[in-house]
């Protein structure tokens, strides 16, 4: 080295000195140090879940020296997602660990040489999948047997078809059609592998649904559908039919069952649907109303009735369930017409004293229905069918039957009375004669001499008679 003259300071010179010494020792050194080069690995996948996490296969190289540090950061996420955790950002394999979001996330590793010197970014990615759903089977359901695929609003049925799996959490809901107005089911458990339901509502579908969450936060769901029956109307009875005698303090119970196989019988009612006087005459016939304002305990399964006319009643009884469904039956009670004694006197027109007519035309008091008596009318001579008119009986006289004289002694004529049952309920005689004249001037009775009216004594029919109606 050549000496350095004429410095004006010697400090300054020896400063500047050593400087050009130093830089002509670096202008001829060709060994300076490079960066380092980082590789970040291979990109991953991992499913999603609470647990899961992925070690990230970072290194470095360095052509002239050594790795002195790794750093590794969170390039970018899914939208929404939180940061992921590393279990040490400083070292080349890191553990990474709380992936919330589906999606890609990218890492980028910078190492640092021994000098130093940083290497370029290298970045991974690690892509987050689905989990995997858990395994989950079909609903099943028990408890009860549906009828033509439907069950009874009062089932209590059992939900299953999965087993318990530790770690899984199980979750019941429902929806229903129609979708509103429909009351709240009842679980015993929402939560239960095995719940019961009930409280359903008639003619309703509802759709059952079973959501399984894993230990990893993956669902599966699965559901099936519970058919519940239309309200079923319920069953009435109103009992035979019955036939029955009038009579004082005639009472005829009307004994009616019923049932509802889905709910309960809320109300009964008995009503007179019709009367028919058909067994014989009534002064006046029951309106239906009036027959149901006869009724005692109407409203209940066993009614009574107090009957006072003789006929044909058609009585209802309808019971309504809870659900407002109606259903009736109909019962039919014949009363039959009963018979008691009647005193009937009998009388005939006045005729006073020589008549030329007897009128035998009966007047019955009180008066008789047609064909509840007869009679016959016959004299001692043979003469049996002396009238063939008994529209109008007269008895006056007749060549064609005794000639131009009438004979002697005087006829004996009788009059005898028939009831119904053709059985005798009286009779009376007179004797009837002329002298060849144009009036009766004999008519008499042997205990009570000469007649100007018949019978000769008091005539009192005992018939029976139909009674229709009671006070």
């Amino acid at each position: 080295m050549s000496k350095i003259r004429n410095c004006p300071g010697s400090g300054f010179c020896i400063i500047l000195a050593i400087f050009l010494s130093f830089a002509l020792i670096m202008a001829c050194d060709t060994s300076a140090n490079q960066a380092p080069t980082a590789n970040a690995g291979s990109d991953g996948t991992v499913q999603l879940s609470p647990i899961a996490s992925i070690i990230l296969n970072g290194s470095g190289s360095d052509p002239d020296g050594t790795i002195a540090s790794y750093a590794w950061t969170l390039k970018s996420k899914p939208a929404g997602a939180a940061d992921p955790v590393f279990d040490d950002s400083t070292k080349a394999n890191p553990r990474v660990s709380g992936f919330d979001t589906i999606g890609n996330y990218v890492f980028q590793l910078i190492v640092t040489d021994n000098e130093g010197k940083a290497s370029a970014p290298a970045t991974v990615t690690v892509n987050v999948t689905p989990a995997d759903a858990p395994a989950i089977s079909n609903i099943t359901v028990s408890g009860a047997d549906p009828a033509n695929g439907k069950y009874k609003y009062t089932d209590i049925l059992t939900l299953g078809g999965n087993a318990e799996v530790a770690g899984y959490t199980y979750a019941w809901s429902y929806t229903t059609n129609p979708a509103s107005g429909v009351r709240p089911l009842n679980f015993s458990s929402t939560t239960a592998v095995n719940p019961t339901i009930s409280n359903f509502q008639k003619n309703t579908d509802y759709t059952i649904k079973l959501t399984i969450t894993d230990q990893h936060s993956a669902t599966a769901s699965t559901d099936t559908v519970i058919s519940i029956a239309a309200n079923a109307l319920p069953t009435v009875s109103a009992g035979n039919d019955q036939t029955k005698t009038l009579a004082s303090g005639l009472t005829v119970t009307l004994a009616g069952t019923d049932d509802d196989s889905d709910g309960s019988i809320e109300s009964r009612a008995w009503t007179c649907l019709s009367y028919t006087a058909d067994q014989g005459d009534v002064e006046t016939a029951y309106t239906p109303a009036e027959v149901t304002a006869l009724l005692s305990n109407a409203g209940t399964a066993s009614a009574a009735a107090a009957l006072r006319k003789a006929g044909t009643y058609v009585f209802q009884y309808e019971v309504t369930d809870n659900d407002g469904a109606k259903k009736a039956d109909t019962v039919t009670v014949t009363v039959e017409a009963t018979t008691g004694p009647q005193d009937v006197s009998v009388t005939f027109p006045a005729f006073g004293t020589n008549p030329t007519v007897i009128d035998l035309n009966p007047i019955f008091t009180p008066a008789v229905s047609a064909g509840a008596v007869r009679f016959e009318i016959k004299d001692d001579k043979g003469n049996d069918a002396y009238w063939a008119d008994k529209s109008d009986i007269s008895l006056s006289r007749d060549a064609s039957k005794y000639g131009v004289m009438w004979p002697w002694p005087p006829p004996l004529f009788t009059q005898t009375f028939y009831d119904n049952a053709d059985k005798k309920v009286g009779e009376y005689s007179f004797y009837l004669g002329n002298l060849d004249t144009a009036y009766f001037n004999h008519i008499y009775d042997e205990a009570y001499g000469i007649l100007t009216s018949l019978p000769p004594t008091p005539l009192t029919l005992q018939l029976t008679k139909t009674i229709t109606e009671l006070p």
